[in-house]
């Protein structure tokens, strides 16, 4: 109401469903953690287009691996997409002496096997997001999410249950929503099972539909 004017009680938000034949906790990263050399290691990722606009804040991930470096050192960081703003990104993780825990894969068209392989995911947009359907994807995938409030993303996941809701651009934060779940295999893997099944309850095909037909009829109600 208060950007577009238009009364809460006229609204009804429908969130897009999964494709969860691509996005289930069935799908192995093992094939990616080969490829990069992740056996034992705690991977961080993140995954969308690498371009300044779209604001994903990618570059507080990187600052909060710096942080966390010492206290870690068998954390790896994921950054799977790609754009314009990928060489900035490889430019600060080499300056933040990095260059040995990141892996930027590129543009990925079967992302969820590289989210499979994280063991935890991040979305740290800020100013401007939608829904934030890739915190929904990650958890379905199984995995405990930290993610911002910014926008719809906080209604896409569950705060302390399934993830860990953070301000925007808040490197510290970041830091420490890290550092709970690096260090608890127990709560990733609790934090996980309740995502994937809270994902499983939200965003399905037969959830979106029923509720768009449930709109049109009160509509046609109305009218009629």
């Amino acid at each position: 109401k208060d950007r577009e004017g238009v009364p809460a009680a006229k609204i009804t938000v429908v969130h897009n469903g999964i494709d969860f034949s691509r996005f289930n906790p069935q799908v192995s990263g093992l094939g990616v953690r080969r490829q990069y050399g992740l056996k034992g290691a705690v991977v961080v990722g993140t995954a969308g287009a690498l371009i300044r606009q779209k604001k994903k804040g990618e570059r507080y991930l990187l600052q909060a691996a710096a942080k966390l470096a010492p206290e870690f050192p068998n954390t790896k960081y994921m950054f799977v997409g790609d754009g314009e703003y990928r060489a900035d990104l490889e430019s600060m993780a080499a300056g933040l002496e990095l260059k040995d825990r990141v892996i930027f894969t590129g543009h990925q068209e079967r992302v969820e096997d590289y989210v499979a392989a994280m063991d935890v995911f991040c979305l740290l947009s800020y100013e401007d997001e939608g829904v934030g359907g890739v915190v929904a994807e990650a958890q379905a995938l199984g995995k405990p999410v930290v993610a911002t409030n910014t926008g719809g993303v906080p209604e896409t996941f569950l705060h302390d249950k399934s993830g860990i809701l953070i301000r925007q651009q808040d490197v510290d934060e970041i830091a420490e929503a890290l550092r709970v779940l690096i260090g608890d295999i127990a709560l990733r893997k609790q934090m996980g099972e309740r995502g994937a099944k809270f994902a499983g309850g939200r965003f399905c095909n037969d959830v979106m539909v029923s509720t768009i037909l449930s709109i049109y009829r009160q509509v046609m109600t109305e009218q009629g």
